[in-house]
């Protein structure tokens, strides 16, 4: 059977399995309830391993009480490893705690002995219970958090331990449609009902699937691989309709079901369309068209010659590569635009997996064209049309037809075309001028250079692009929309200042100062978050008179603000203040009662400061999932309203005034004193500026070198991947002659576009080499300073920490003389809340027995994020080990920190208890400031793999070049003829391996003359017995013909004319004999020198055949494509394709139908032609004595035919051999370089 039925009938079962194996994934995933039943079983053991761990963990802990305080961090060690949260109290008072998750004490009087469900303001729990005599222990195990708010540093999320279910709802008592869990007793426990649990495919059905897929992706290869030859229109059609039509299939059902529920092939990531609706699409789109141009490469259909055609062919073509160059960048372009993939190479830590899959999404796009335009290359390098024809007609397709098409069809930019140009011309200039003068080695990393610069500088293009539209958006955003985040606290704030005494107290007590009402509001109220506004108070009696002192604002005019000029917020007092001219913010109104009694009216009015300060990490306490786009993209931003400086953030220095000249349109943008600044104008009164650092010149290097980085390690790993395949170990081992393993190789390699004799050159293993070495170094080195400066960054943030929890100790201190921290918890807050706004920093304050007493991030403990006690080994090293200090990582909820421990001491070196400061924002400065060390070492490692490249290149030649000249003189050794020795001036290794050869050659040149002298003597004796008998071969006829004409004509023979008709014929027949003797003897002796061309195979060959078929009667058959030119010498090649297809002529027996095939294929370096028959064939043991001279299996002839032949192909570089089975016929094939220098 022939191998493209076997790969049809190979791929028609393939199919039929995977579509059997699809369906197995869908019914074991909609088998929903056997997995749901499978899920309750699964926690339903949980439940009775944890009661059964509980308990033995709670007797091991009761068992020595006198050892409690001791064994503390054992404790904690333990119950973390079983994910336990432990608790123990002495007469209801906490005496040790593992963690402060749950607020136990809260819980306490609920709890009874034994192993019950418990439902919290956090999460729910199962907790095991036992009180022995005074000691009562709670073991916690949390099986999912439920948080009285979310963002992005708390989230809900489900025990791992449970990680099956997906997602859960627990319930304390039975309700319908739920699952009853029951303790190891029997006794119930809760009720819980999954939903969204995973639909896991097992992993050897995804092994399965993928491994079909793989191997009937191949098959499908290998079959268009061979159509594609001989039916390119048809094949191309079908091998895009069937792919696409799979990809609708696929992308339609959402098959395989493993594959589309990762994240890759979401949406999150990654959308553009209905076609590529996520990521992983898109990698699929891209790889099938890459896919079917390396299937087209060397392919190519047959068109008239003509030069309308001509022009037509070329046009198409030109237009087709500039289509796709377009394509790669608009789809690059959508990459930036259409995902949430960082591409800033500045923030390092934003840089993830998918970061690299853009990347290589782009290699690929670019690859598209790199394949595109070598198609248009071998087009431009047919003769049909001269050099000005191909040159207008691609500069009519890159520079008129299709920039119209962009621009007034598509009403894009011209921008497009003239980048895609570019891109084709730089990619034409490495094909013609310098891919043939490197090894295949060289190429791919010259490719990789090219591409590298490629992709960074068109996603640089674009994320600038991006970028810029995002500050337009956050400058309107500034002044069109309120503080979001503001009027989440205020929800708060509001609610206890309309309960607040203190206000009351002031309209009462007729000595009260506006002042410190005002100092009072801040310390308690507007801290935080709000700290970045100014207050101003105005307070007006029930008759709407001023109270107390005069207010710069009347009733009525603060009134008409608030009603007027307000727009309403989710907040019930407070309005915001757009663009209002006297005033700016927020205005709260308050009406003041005691007793239903109206005091008076009191406004609360928000003006941001003109300094703001975003130091505080106040996103933790939100609600929602909000990005600080300032913070991410490091803006600064200032308001200018009336020309004046209104209010300002950041790290760059503004002018009080506007000086910068007005502008037409809503922005504009422009650099200045190293800042990339954009001015959005909201009104002629009003403008915002929104600033960044300007890019340095060097920035884009940077994404350079992290592409050239990325996509070297690839090519690092195609070639490692290769040896791995293909090293002497496999080939000496018995794995290099079963069938199975050779085919695997040989596909392998083919798919790796490696071939041996690429690596097996000296000087590309000694690049190669070079390149490992500096890679493998520099990344050790990269890795080890990277932890150190980690390390060294880390002690130094905590050594600052330190310092600053110690001034905010003593500033504690301080007050404490004043206030009375364990009584009155009003001034307690206050005080602590102006300490954190005067150092800039959030503070929580214990009490010695580790139990909240006040806090700037009071929301985390109220809304029970975590419970109101201090971190359990804080506790331990202070109160227990009584040190003076700890600095530990800690974490609420997801979200991780450093934290600082002090203690605090009142008069008398009280204890009054414990302070902490967290530094919120250790692990973003820990992190940028790697970042501009990681960009500094990839930086580093791409100028050092140029340059390593560039040296490696040099180094090699210079090793290798000796070799190379060694070489060739010796591949120019003639034995008998005088030979050139070499000359090496250096005394080094190649010195002495010249002097062994020059020693050589004067040794085989004496022993050649030697063997010369006897051999000439021998060899003439030879060839004029060869000669004489061949001439007298035609003279023996010759003198008969002449003795019976000399008779015919002594005798008058009435025959006479008929006889000398055919004397004279058979003398003519016998002359033309020896003249064919005397020049196939000349040729053999004296070949002219070769002329080396640019030859069209496919028309030499039709000369050819046309000769040949006036004299045979069989089936002559060619295969070549119409384009296949050789760089050879013309005359040699018509000479031995001739002989070559004559001789198969005469080898067919005279009762069997001849049939000639001939073909033509070129690979990567070589074409190969071959000449198969199906005549006699030729013996075994003739075989080894077919090429040599004076040989010939036929009657007439010296036998020099064939070793003409291998002398012609030899001397072009290239091979001739055949092979014959005796009785079914011949194949002469010849192997020729495509390569000139080869």
């Amino acid at each position: 059977m022939p191998k493209h039925l076997k790969y049809l009938l190979w791929l028609t079962i393939s199919l039929v399995f995977l579509v059997l194996l699809l369906a197995t994934e869908i019914g074991i995933l909609q088998n929903t309830e056997r997995q749901e039943k499978d899920n309750y079983e699964k926690i339903q053991l949980v439940m009775h391993d944890k009661e059964a761990e509980s308990k033995d963990l709670i007797y091991q802990l009761l068992s020595d009480t006198s050892r409690i305080s001791r064994k503390w961090m054992d404790f904690v060690d333990v119950a973390n490893k079983q994910s336990f949260i432990v608790h123990l109290f002495r007469n209801d008072t906490l005496l040790l705690w593992t963690d402060n998750t749950i607020n136990s004490k809260k819980y306490l009087p609920a709890l009874k002995d034994g192993f019950v469900y418990l439902n919290t303001n956090n999460g729910a729990y199962m907790v095991s219970f036992l009180e022995k005599g005074s000691y009562k222990m709670a073991l916690f195990y949390r099986l999912k958090t439920n948080y009285l708010f979310q963002n992005q540093y708390i989230q809900n999320h489900i025990n791992q331990d449970l990680f099956f279910l997906g997602s859960a709802l627990f319930s304390p008592s039975p309700i319908n449609g739920f699952h009853d869990l029951f303790d190891r007793k029997g006794k119930y426990l809760c009720s819980i009902q999954v939903f969204g649990f995973p639909k896991l495919t097992p992993y050897w059905l995804r092994f399965l699937l993928l491994l079909t897929l793989g191997v009937a992706a191949w098959l499908f290869h290998l079959i268009c691989v061979w159509l594609i030859k001989k039916y390119f229109y048809l094949t191309s059609f079908l091998f895009l309709f069937l792919t696409q039509l799979a990809r609708w299939l696929f992308l339609s059902y959402k098959l395989p079901v493993f594959i589309y529920n990762q994240k890759l092939f979401s949406a999150n990531i990654y959308a553009s369309s209905i076609y590529n609706p996520s990521l992983g699409d898109f990698l699929v789109a891209v790889a099938i068209l890459l896919w079917f141009l390396v299937l087209i490469k060397d392919s190519h259909a047959t068109y008239s010659k003509k030069k309308a055609a001509s022009f037509i062919h070329l046009g198409f073509t030109a237009w087709l590569t500039m289509v796709l160059a377009d394509g790669a960048i608009d789809s690059i372009k959508s990459l930036v635009f259409d995902s949430q993939i960082s591409f800033d190479i500045k923030n390092i830590y934003a840089i993830n997996a998918y970061t690299f899959l853009g990347l290589l999404l782009a290699f690929m796009l670019l690859l598209v064209t790199w394949q595109m335009v070598q198609r248009l290359y071998k087009n431009l390098q047919k003769p049909e049309l001269n050099f000005y024809e191909k040159f207008f007609v691609v500069g009519l397709i890159f520079y008129f037809f299709h920039p119209y098409i962009v621009i007034y069809l598509f009403e894009r930019k011209a921008l497009y075309s003239y980048a895609s140009s570019l891109i084709i011309f730089v990619f034409l200039a490495y094909r013609h001028w310098v891919i043939q003068k490197l090894n295949r080695f060289q190429q791919y990393f010259v490719l990789v250079v090219l591409l590298s610069i490629f992709t960074s500088i068109t996603i640089y293009y674009y994320s600038n692009i991006e970028e810029e539209e995002g500050r337009f958006l956050y400058a309107a955003k500034l002044v069109s929309q309120n503080d979001v985040n503001a009027e989440y606290f205020l929800e708060d704030v509001e609610k206890k200042v309309a309960g607040s005494k203190i206000i009351k107290t002031y309209y009462v007590n007729p000595i009260a100062l506006k002042s410190q009402l005002v100092k009072k509001l801040r310390q308690l109220y507007f801290s935080g978050y709000l700290g970045k506004y100014d207050i101003s108070v105005y307070d007006f009696e029930s008759n709407f008179n001023h109270h107390q002192v005069r207010n710069i604002f009347t009733y009525p005019q603060v009134d008409y603000i608030y009603k007027k000029l307000g727009s309403t917020t989710i907040n019930k007092n407070f309005r915001f203040l757009k663009n209002n001219a006297y005033l700016k913010g927020y205005l709260g109104k308050f009406i003041v009662k005691d007793k239903g009694k109206v005091l008076g009216y009191f406004f609360i009015h928000l003006q941001p400061k003109l300094l703001q300060d975003e130091n505080r990490f106040d996103e933790l306490l939100i609600d929602g999932f909000r990005n600080n786009y300032n913070k991410h993209r490091n803006y600064s931003y200032a308001i200018y309203r009336d020309m004046r400086l209104l209010s300002q953030s950041g790290d760059y220095a503004y002018r009080t005034t506007f000086t910068w000249d007005n502008f037409e349109g809503k922005s504009r943008s422009f650099v200045d004193n190293g800042y990339s600044h954009l001015l959005f104008k909201e009104n002629d009164n009003l403008f915002v500026v929104v600033s960044r650092k300007a890019a340095s010149w060097y920035e884009p290097f940077g994404l350079f070198s992290l592409s050239f980085t990325f996509f070297t390690l690839l090519l690092i790993a195609f070639i490692l991947l290769y040896l791995l395949f293909n090293n002497r170990y496999i080939k000496q081992s018995k794995l290099n002659s079963n069938k199975v393993w050779l085919w695997v190789q040989k596909h392998i390699n083919n798919f790796l576009i490696v071939k041996d004799a690429d690596l097996s050159l000296i000087r590309t293993r000694i690049q190669l080499g070079i390149v490992l070495i500096v890679f493998i170094t520099l990344g050790a080195t990269a890795y080890f300073t990277i932890n150190f400066i980690s390390n060294q960054n880390s002690l130094k943030q905590n050594d600052k920490l330190v310092k600053k929890i110690r001034n905010v100790a003593s500033a504690i201190e301080n007050e404490s003389q004043d206030i009375n921290f364990n009584s009155n918890q009003s001034d307690v807050e206050a005080s602590i809340n102006q300490i954190a706004d005067f150092y800039n920093t959030d503070i929580t304050f214990f009490n010695a027995q580790g139990e909240l007493l006040s806090s700037t991030i009071k929301k985390v403990y109220d809304d029970g994020i975590i419970a109101p006690l201090m971190n359990a080994k804080a506790f331990y090293h202070l109160n227990n080990l009584r040190e003076s200090q700890y600095v530990q990582n800690e974490e609420i909820a997801t979200f991780e920190y450093s934290g600082a421990y002090v203690p605090v001491f009142g008069k008398n070196r009280v204890l009054l208890g414990y302070v902490q400061l967290p530094n919120f924002y250790e692990s973003s400065d820990l992190n940028s400031e790697i970042s501009s060390i990681i960009v500094g070492f990839i930086n580093l490692y791409a100028l050092m793999f140029l340059v390593i490249g560039a040296i490696a290149w040099v180094v090699s030649r210079n090793i290798s070049y000796p070799l190379v000249l060694i070489q060739q003189q010796m591949a120019r050794t003639t034995f008998g003829q005088k030979n050139e020795s070499i000359s090496w001036t250096r005394k080094d290794e190649i010195g002495e391996l010249v002097k062994q050869y020059n020693l050589m050659i004067d040794q085989l040149e004496d022993s050649a003359a030697k063997l010369a002298k006897s051999e000439r003597e021998g060899a003439w004796r030879d060839i004029a017995r060869q000669i004489a008998h061949e001439i007298k071969n035609p003279l023996t006829p010759m003198k008969l013909s002449v003795q019976h004409l000399e008779r015919a004509w002594k005798d008058q023979s009435p025959k006479l004319p008929e006889t000398f008709a055919k004397v004279t014929k058979t003398l003519i027949t016998q002359i033309d004999t020896l003249s064919d003797l005397a020049t196939e003897f000349s040729s053999f002796a004296k070949m002219p020198a070769p002329r080396y061309e640019t030859i069209f195979v496919n028309d030499l060959l039709e000369q050819i055949i046309h000769l040949q078929e006036q004299t045979f009667d069989g089936e002559l058959l060619v295969e070549c494509a119409p384009d296949t030119t050789i760089w050879f010498d013309a005359g040699y090649l018509n000479r031995t394709l001739t002989n070559l297809i004559k001789n198969a002529c005469q080898a067919i027996p005279e009762e069997r139908i001849g049939k000639i095939d001939v073909s033509v294929k070129t690979y990567d370096t070589f074409m190969q032609i071959e000449v198969k028959d199906n005549g006699s064939g030729i013996p075994e043991d003739q075989t080894e004595k077919v090429f040599m001279p004076y040989f010939s299996t036929k009657v007439i002839g010296m036998g020099l035919g064939l070793p003409i032949v291998k002398s012609m192909i030899e001397s072009g570089g290239g091979t001739i051999w055949f092979e014959s089975k005796f009785g079914e016929g011949t194949t002469f094939s010849i192997r020729l370089p495509l390569s000139q220098a080869e």
